[in-house]
């Protein structure tokens, strides 16, 4: 029994130590693939193209999608471009290679506190690399984002940040609230809440934002002026892309917003195309939701509904804040000691940090949205009478 015990135990060791050196092993060849192959790109990458020429009658679509490693928005982007060119539109799709302070690929692996030099060297690499093999899967033409970018741009951009006022919410460029509009992605990243006293790694990171913003917004400049584009697609309203939008904006160019449904947390099968802030749109359905309320569902529709709520039970996904519900019940007295003689009230709050972002943004971009009547001022406001109430 003892000797059976001992050899189950060496063979199972020695599954482990081999198990962790094949990996290791496979670890290793993908690194030296990696780095062949990476050598072959910067040789590639050295030269940065020319512009595309086009004649000034083409209806021109420019699809701004730098975050080639992320693979649900940019397969997504990619989608749609293809679709386009397609039915007959000539099609541009945008390629970067480190030319934005920050990215939305930085903002999803939660570069943005602590971005360094080091940093954006691991991660530029893979996503230009995904960039060209993108391209080249869905036989798009691209645009490398490098031959619109000037000195004198860059200098513009320095210039604007060296003389930042002490509150960024003041922040302005061409007139326009740059450090407003930042400041959503800033909150996502840091959660911080008093915006007016920012300071240390918190005023970096938003200065950076402001610096890639600016970027976007001089780069779709220099576009417009040099390629005859009609429209530009971009994906979600990341301060990166409001830079893009309030270019085309300022010259009367259509922009249009892409993100995917929220539905099943988020549902990859379905588009949202909106040419107005995200906020703006969710009210537009509400108002065709008062129209289209007394409508019946057909089956599918109530059976999409139901996969809906049984996701959202389950409390999985990026997009889904509550905890999974439970069978077993919750007991607030006994998990916080409280005394079951007296009454409970629970108040389920909003997250004010994004409340202030969100507002900010929408005031950044010249967008006030109908206030509806409500009995408190704001959520503080709120809470103080609740607790004078209750005491």
């Amino acid at each position: 029994m003892f000797m059976t015990r001992l050899l189950s135990q060496l063979i199972e060791g020695m599954r482990a130590q081999c198990k962790r050196f094949l990996k290791n092993v496979s670890r290793d060849i993908k690194k030296i693939l990696w780095f062949f192959r990476w050598r072959r790109l910067q040789k590639k990458l050295a030269i940065v193209p020319e512009l595309p020429s086009y004649s000034q009658d083409t209806d021109l679509t420019f699809v701004f999608a730098p975050e080639a490693a992320l693979p649900s928005s940019s397969a997504g982007m990619a989608m749609i471009a293809r679709a386009l060119q397609d039915r007959g539109h000539e099609v541009l799709l945008s390629q970067c290679f480190k030319s934005f302070a920050v990215c939305p690929v930085m903002l999803s692996k939660r570069c943005l506190a602590n971005l360094d030099d080091q940093s954006q060297s691991n991660l530029c690499p893979t996503c230009v690399d995904s960039s060209l093999e993108r391209s080249k899967a869905s036989a798009l033409k691209a645009l490398d984002i490098r031959s619109l970018r000037t000195e004198q741009m860059d200098q513009k951009i320095r210039h604007a940040i060296e003389r930042s006022p002490k509150n960024l919410l003041d922040f302005e460029f061409d007139s326009i609230p740059f450090g407003k509009i930042c400041t959503v992605d800033l909150v996502l990243a840091t959660k911080v809440s008093n915006l007016e006293q920012a300071t240390g790694s918190i005023r970096d990171a938003w200065l950076r934002l402001i610096e890639a913003s600016l970027q976007s917004y001089l780069l779709m400049q220099e576009l417009l002026q040099k390629l005859p584009v009609k429209r530009i697609l971009y994906f979600n309203n990341y301060s990166l892309n409001l830079g893009v939008s309030l270019a085309c904006r300022s010259n009367g160019i259509p922009v249009y917003g892409v993100t995917f449904a929220y539905h099943r947390n988020v549902d990859f099968r379905r588009y949202v195309i909106f040419s107005s802030a995200i906020a703006l749109h969710a009210r537009e359905m509400l108002g065709e939701w008062r129209d289209l309320s007394r409508m019946a569902l057909s089956e599918t529709r109530v059976q999409e509904i139901a996969d809906d709520i049984v996701i959202r039970f389950g409390g999985g996904g990026s997009h889904v804040y509550s905890a999974a519900k439970s069978h077993e019940g919750f007991d607030a007295y006994e998990k916080f000691g409280l005394d079951r003689k007296r009454k409970l009230i629970v108040a389920y709050t909003s997250s004010l940090d994004e409340l202030i972002a969100g507002k900010a943004v929408l005031e950044g971009q010249g967008i006030e949205l109908e206030q509806f009547t409500q009995p408190f001022c704001d959520q503080i406001d709120w809470l103080k009478e609740l607790t004078g109430y209750v005491s």
